[in-house]
């Protein structure tokens, strides 16, 4: 998924700041590859993957809470449903 362009006159870039981290060569190697094949910078594509990390940590988190709320409110499937379906898969056809 390519990422817009944005336009610095219409939306002023937010602060930045500088890490450093270790990796192994190989994972390094292959950023490069990906910043090559999308013609951006290893920055960029770092960035990305941060950001799509982030974005994967707040879906779950709400998941997770939606999850507790929908429990707390009896709209699970009681265990003994749940272990009698699985018995159903191990039985031998």
């Amino acid at each position: 998924m390519q990422m817009p362009k944005s336009d610095s006159k219409l939306s002023p870039k937010p602060p930045t700041t500088r890490i450093t981290f270790i990796t192994a060569l190989d994972k390094r190697q292959e950023l490069d590859e990906i910043a090559t094949a999308c013609e951006r910078n290893l920055s960029y594509i770092i960035n990305e993957a941060i950001e799509n990390y982030l974005d994967y940590q707040h879906w779950r988190k709400q998941e997770i809470k939606t999850g507790l709320a929908q429990s707390k409110a009896g709209l699970c499937v009681p265990e003994e449903e749940v272990n009698a379906f699985f018995d159903t898969l191990r039985q031998p056809e």
